[in-house]
């Protein structure tokens, strides 16, 4: 059994004097377009429609008929990997230890190359991996899940909880999640679309500033969960990387990784290495989930240098043209891609940023003698869980209660000053305000202060810099119009 528990009086009255923050950004609402709600719920309804009788009308569906007859079904994520790539399953491991497909023909599938799978050696039917197949039905199908979801769940979710005056309550609460981090529920405020920018646009168009002199704001911290993890393990190299401006952690990754001079590493290479690799690596994923990415086809087949080189074509030059294979115990095939980033993976834990890689052994080790994980905050969580989790949870609790901390600073600061901004949201790293026009510049030096400033002298352990990022909507406009502000945080 899982027990969370504080284990300071700090960590107490955090929650505490939080939840009453909480309770009253739920009772200030936030205010909802209900007419365009309606419009674009029907929008979506209709684009559904659309979406299936072009899947219906495919080669792709006619196979997945013949396939299941009268028990194929659309929305079936096991039927599609049986469609796509064949009965991938772990009882099908061949001697060499990779997952083969059964006999295309027979089953009639569409034989694409599968280059993810689960744990148990079933095809990855996510949106991440579905979106590396070149296939007009695939991207079809992608859209029609994401708008499915969006309807069902955001949206609909959105409509069940306005009230009569048009205003959202979403809930708050801080006694739901084992990390210690807050969560929303009734609609879940901080589960919105908001990488898919059409999805995003979707849904943030709901929101609107509560007047025409009124600003939609949202402020968040800037890499908080990177930065919180130095508070733990204080690595000189990953604190020079967030504190020298001419170093470039995700740059340096993707030139590793793809065996490119620094200097042509171009913004779309950098951002794969920064998903795939950096981020990836610091969540526990594994060299082999981090090599399926960082090759992704098409994704490298679709990328190039900045002279026109195929990303796929230079690393076909310095001697990766496949991703190689790996054996059954779980050892690259000599000089793959594969084990190329396994190298690299090494290479970061145990030499760029050994202190850290130190720290993620030593915590394990703790964990295993004694059965709980301490966090700087006050906060001790005991029970039975996986590595992973064990390694994230002192780090990502943090950072949420650092976004908490400040929270309640913001609103005593409002409620002292008689301004009449108020906060409407909250999420696991941002807060989202709605803002009268001629308070914006004084709110947001305020805001900078209590988040940049005053929370180093309330928690000194905070090593590297923190750092926020503030958006803004124009006059009267929604929450997805807002964009970078940086007039009053110079």
């Amino acid at each position: 059994m899982e027990t969370l528990t504080p284990i300071s009086k700090e960590a107490v009255d955090l929650f505490l004097q939080c939840q009453i923050v909480l309770s009253e950004i739920e009772t200030n609402g936030i205010k909802i377009d209900v007419p365009y709600l309606m419009s674009i719920m029907e929008e979506v309804q209709s684009d559904i429609v659309q979406l299936e009788r072009q899947m219906y009308a495919s080669k792709e569906y006619a196979v997945w008929r013949r396939m299941f007859g009268g028990k194929a079904k659309l929305t079936s994520r096991h039927q599609l990997g049986d469609v796509l790539f064949g009965n991938l399953t772990a009882e099908k491991k061949g001697a060499d230890g990779r997952y083969k497909k059964v006999n295309v023909s027979k089953r009639g599938n569409l034989g694409y190359e599968c280059t993810m799978f689960t744990e148990t050696g079933k095809p990855e039917i996510s949106e991440e991996s579905l979106v590396l197949i070149d296939s007009p039905f695939v991207k079809d199908y992608v859209e029609y899940m994401s708008l499915q979801k969006v309807l069902g769940t955001s949206l609909k979710g959105i409509l069940d909880e306005v009230d009569s005056d048009g205003f959202l309550h979403p809930s708050f609460n801080l006694n739901t999640v084992q990390t210690f981090r807050s969560s929303s529920s009734e609609p879940n405020f901080q589960n919105l679309p908001a990488r898919n920018e059409r999805l995003a646009e979707i849904v943030r168009r709901c929101f609107i500033a509560r007047g025409a002199d009124r600003h939609f704001v949202e402020i968040d911290f800037a890499s908080s969960e990177v930065k919180c993890s130095t508070a733990y393990h204080n690595c000189p190299a990953m604190l020079r990387y967030l504190t020298d401006k001419t170093t470039d952690m995700h740059r340096d990754m993707a030139a590793q990784s793809y065996k490119l001079p620094i200097e042509k590493v171009n913004k779309s290479i950098r951002n794969v290495a920064k998903g795939n690799f950096v981020f990836a690596a610091f969540y526990g994923a594994s060299w082999k989930s981090m090599a399926d990415a960082l090759w992704g086809i098409p994704r490298i087949q679709q990328i190039k240098l900045d002279d026109g080189t195929l990303l796929c074509d230079h690393l076909e030059s310095v001697g990766f043209d496949r991703l190689g294979t790996i054996d059954a115990d779980d050892v690259p095939e000599p000089g793959s891609f594969y084990e190329h980033i396994k190298d690299v993976e090494h290479d970061f834990w145990n030499n760029r940023f050994a202190v850290y890689g130190q720290w993620k052994r030593d915590t394990w080790y703790k964990y295993l003698k004694n059965g709980y994980i301490d966090y700087l905050s006050g906060f001790r969580c005991a029970g039975v869980f996986p590595r992973n989790e064990v390694l994230n949870m002192p780090i990502q609790g943090l950072s949420c209660h650092c976004l908490l901390w400040s929270l309640i600073q913001i609103n005593r600061g409002i409620k002292k000053r008689g301004w009449k901004t108020v906060l409407v949201g909250q999420i696991h790293d941002s807060i989202v305000a709605d803002v009268s026009h001629d308070e914006l510049d004084m709110f947001l030096e305020f805001v900078k202060h209590v988040m940049t400033k005053r929370i180093h002298k309330h928690w000194a352990f905070l090593t590297a810099p923190m750092e926020i990022e503030a958006e803004v909507a124009d006059l009267g406009k929604t929450w997805f119009d807002k964009k970078p502000y940086t007039i009053g945080l110079g």
